[in-house]
C-alpha cells in the first residue's frame, strides 16, 4: 500500500471513529434468580453512530431491554456486568461512579422506559418532573425550567400544554404521557435517545404520533435513537439499521432494507412470518421456546426450533458471518460448505 493510500485508510479510519457514539464490545451480563444466574447477555457486540436510528429487535427474554439498562447504568441490584466494555462518545462507561452516571443520564443520554405511567412520580405533577430534570443538568432558575417544561409540552403536540403542566400523572391518556415521557427524555437535548417499546399499548393513531415525533426530534436535533421493539413494521418506517437478538446474543445486524428484504438468518426470516398481514388468515407462530438461560446451548440459541438446523448448531459459537461490510448473521447456513448441506435428523 502506498504512502498517500496508507493516510487516506487512516483518516477514514478516524473519521469512522469520531462519528461512533456507541460501541458495546463483547458486553456479558448475569442475574441472579432463584433458579439460578441467568446469562442474559452472553458477549453481544453494537455500533451506533452520531444521528443514526438503530433498531434492536427479538421476543420477550432475548435481551434488549437489558441491554438499554446496561447503556443507561441502569441495571437492577441483582445484575451485573461481568464481562465487556461500553464506550459512548469515546469514553469507556461500565466502570462510571454513581455521580458520573448522574451527570450523563438525563444531559447526553435520555431514556423512555416501556410503561410510562410506573416511570412519572404519581405525586408530582408533570410539568415539575420535566422540570427537574432541567434544573439538575442545566443552569436554570425554577421558573425558567417551569416555562421550559410548557414548551416542551408544545412541542410534543400536547394541547393547552401550559394547563396540562399543572396536572399529576394519572390526568394524562396513555398516548399524552408517552409524549410526556418523550419530552422529558430529550428536556436536555441528549446526543442518543434510548426508546424502549415506546408504542406499546397504544392504538394505531398515537402510534404513528408517536413515531412521527421521534422522526422530527431526530430531524431537528440530529440525536441518535435506539429503539428497542418487537414490531418490525415500526422498524421498517424509522431505523437505518437493525440488530436482531436471540437468547442474549445479536445474530444478525445490517441495514434495514437489506435485513428485512433478504433476512440471513432463520430466525429473522421467522420473525418477518410471523408478523400479521391483511393476507394472512392466521398467524404462523414459531414452533417450540427459547432457551433456558440458565443453561444456555453451547452453540447456536435457535437449534432447537430451527427448521434447517445441522449438527454444526450444537458444536460451539457461532462464527459471525459477513454478507458485506455491513451485514452479518451468524448462522452456519453462510458457511460456504453449509449452504447445501441436509438438516439434522437429531434435532
Amino acid at each position: 500500500m502506498s504512502e498517500s493510500a496508507s493516510s487516506v485508510e487512516l483518516s477514514n479510519q478516524a473519521t469512522a471513529a469520531a462519528n461512533q457514539l456507541l460501541r458495546i464490545d463483547q458486553l456479558t451480563v448475569h442475574i441472579n434468580t432463584p433458579h439460578g444466574v441467568v446469562q442474559a447477555l452472553r458477549g453481544i457486540d453494537l455500533q451506533l453512530r452520531a444521528g443514526e436510528a438503530l433498531a434492536l429487535v427479538g421476543e420477550s427474554g432475548s435481551g434488549k431491554s437489558i441491554t438499554a439498562l446496561s447503556i443507561s447504568g441502569l441495571l437492577p441490584e441483582s445484575a451485573a456486568m461481568v464481562g465487556g466494555d461500553i464506550f459512548f462518545a469515546q469514553q469507556r462507561v461500565n466502570e462510571f461512579d454513581q455521580r458520573a452516571w448522574n451527570k450523563l443520564r438525563g444531559s447526553r443520554i435520555g431514556m423512555v422506559f416501556q410503561n410510562p405511567m410506573s416511570s412519572f412520580n404519581p405525586s408530582m405533577r408533570v410539568g415539575d418532573q420535566i422540570a427537574e430534570v432541567l434544573r439538575a443538568h442545566r443552569d436554570l432558575s425554577k421558573t425558567a425550567a417551569r416555562l421550559r417544561s410548557v414548551q416542551l409540552l408544545e412541542r410534543m403536540r400536547i394541547a393547552d400544554a401550559a394547563a396540562r403542566a399543572h396536572q399529576y400523572p394519572f390526568e394524562f391518556s396513555g398516548g399524552m404521557l408517552q409524549r410526556a415521557m418523550i419530552a422529558m427524555a430529550v428536556a436536555c437535548e441528549p446526543q442518543l435517545l434510548i426508546a424502549d417499546e415506546p408504542t406499546t399499548a397504544l392504538d394505531v393513531t398515537v402510534q404513528a404520533e408517536v413515531l412521527d415525533l421521534l422522526r422530527e426530534l431526530r430531524r431537528d436535533s440530529g440525536m441518535a435513537l435506539l429503539l428497542i421493539t418487537h414490531d418490525l413494521g415500526i422498524v421498517a418506517q424509522i431505523a437505518d439499521r437493525v440488530a436482531v437478538m436471540y437468547a442474549g446474543q445479536i445474530i444478525e445486524q445490517g441495514p434495514v432494507g437489506a435485513l428485512l428484504h433478504a433476512p440471513a438468518h432463520p430466525y429473522t426470516a421467522a420473525l418477518q412470518a410471523a408478523a400479521p398481514t391483511i393476507a394472512q388468515d392466521f398467524l404462523q407462530a414459531i414452533p417450540g421456546t427459547p432457551p433456558d438461560l440458565t443453561n444456555p446451548p453451547s452453540g447456536c440459541g435457535f437449534y432447537a426450533r430451527c427448521k434447517h438446523a445441522m449438527r454444526i448448531c450444537m458444536d460451539g459459537a457461532v462464527p459471525n458471518f459477513e454478507l458485506n461490510a455491513q451485514h452479518a448473521s451468524r448462522c452456519w447456513l453462510l458457511h460456504p460448505q453449509c449452504k447445501n448441506s441436509e438438516p439434522s435428523v437429531d434435532v
